[in-house]
This record gives structure tokens, sequence and C-alpha cells, in this order.
């Protein structure tokens, strides 16, 4: 079943072409974002599973930061403790209570995700490095150029930040 996830972008996420002001941008293979001059929210629709879209990312980054600033909603969720159930068998209906559930969430939490970042962005990216180092040692992670480049990134902005495994 071909899926298009332009339509399901501006259906569920078009309130932030509408309410906010931002631009539309469709792209392939299930990607598109919206923008603003110094926000883009990015949004991608994919599926490891037969190829069955089943997953949806939406990252938000702010151009004025460097990209490995990028950061999932998935990240904010658990940082702010809510926590979704995507258990649910691979299909379109599934992937619909996924679009529904992430915009919701991304509605009820607009004000602060987009223009209050200096109250969640610093403590999220520390969280979502540390979820890493649960699976993976430092020196390990530290040869990803974009996880070394975050690493720095977090250490220029607080010196005396040290993650732990």
């Amino acid at each position: 079943m071909h899926v298009d996830t332009d339509v399901l972008n501006k259906r569920y996420f078009g309130f932030l072409e509408k309410e906010y002001g931002f631009s539309y941008i469709g792209g392939p293979y299930g990607n598109g974002a919206y923008s603003i001059p110094n926000i883009e929210v990015s949004l991608q629709a994919w599926g490891s599973t037969a190829h069955v879209l089943s997953v949806l990312d939406v990252d938000i980054w702010f151009r004025q930061q460097p990209l490995c600033t990028r950061t999932n909603t998935f990240w904010i969720s658990q940082y702010w403790g809510v926590t979704f159930n995507w258990n649910e068998t691979p299909s379109y209906s599934s992937l619909l209570e996924i679009y529904n559930r992430q915009s919701a969430f991304f509605r009820e939490h607009v004000t602060t995700i987009l223009f209050h970042p200096e109250e969640w962005l610093l403590p999220v990216l520390k969280f979502s490095f540390q979820q890493m180092l649960n699976s993976i040692n430092l020196e390990v992670l530290l040869t990803s150029p974009d996880e070394a480049e975050l690493y720095h990134y977090l250490k220029s902005k607080d010196p005396n930040w040290e993650p732990s495994k």
C-alpha cells in the first residue's frame, strides 16, 4: 500500500503552518519539513518490517545551533516522562495512531518546544547522550563524528558535565 506521507504530515502537523507561520516542504521517501527562518521541524515516516511505514521521527533543529543539536521528540518525551506504547503490528492504522500520538504530544508542548529551548534543549541532549552510553562505552561512542561533535558541544556548554556509564 502506498502511503502519501505529505498528506499525513499536513493533516497531523498542519497546525505548524496554520497557527505558527511555518512553511511545509515535502520530500521523497516519507520525508517532509516545516520551517521558519530559525527553526526546522522535520518528519520522516519509515519502517523496518517488510517496508511497512510504522515509525515517525519528528526532529527539531534550531538553525542557530550546530546540526548535532537536532533533537528527536522521542528524547524530549522520554526526558519529560511521557512514554508511548509502540507495540502495534505495523499497518496503516497503526501508522495513523503513531501520527496522532506524536502530533498530540507536539501540539500540547509546542510553545515550550519551539519557543523556549533554553528550558529543555541542553538537558534533553545530555539525557539522550547518557541513554546512548547505557548500551555503548564512551570511547566507542566518540568514534562516531556526530556523537563526538555532540559530546564536545555539551562539554562547551557545561564544562563540569561528565557522562557516566
